[in-house]
């Protein structure tokens, strides 16, 4: 990233990339530029090796969208 040189990865590494790439934390993990700046360059380095993308997220397990698990129970 800091030399904008390619650098080639590993055969069949496409689909770790992408899922590392749709899995980055923000704002926890860095700031929004940075992680966008990250994520950009995860897909130019995937898209070296391969188009297979990493599976999607489940929905059923994004406890961060549901305001419920955010709210204490009143006993």
């Amino acid at each position: 990233m800091m030399t904008d040189e390619e650098c080639i990865p590993p055969s069949d590494s496409d689909i770790a990339l992408r899922y590392l790439r749709d899995r980055i934390s923000v704002p926890r993990d860095m700031s929004i530029y940075a992680a966008k700046r990250l994520r950009e360059a995860l897909e130019k380095t995937a898209a070296l090796v391969g188009d297979r993308q990493s599976p999607p997220i489940p929905v059923r397990n994004r406890r961060d969208q549901d305001p419920a698990n955010f709210i204490a129970l009143k006993t």
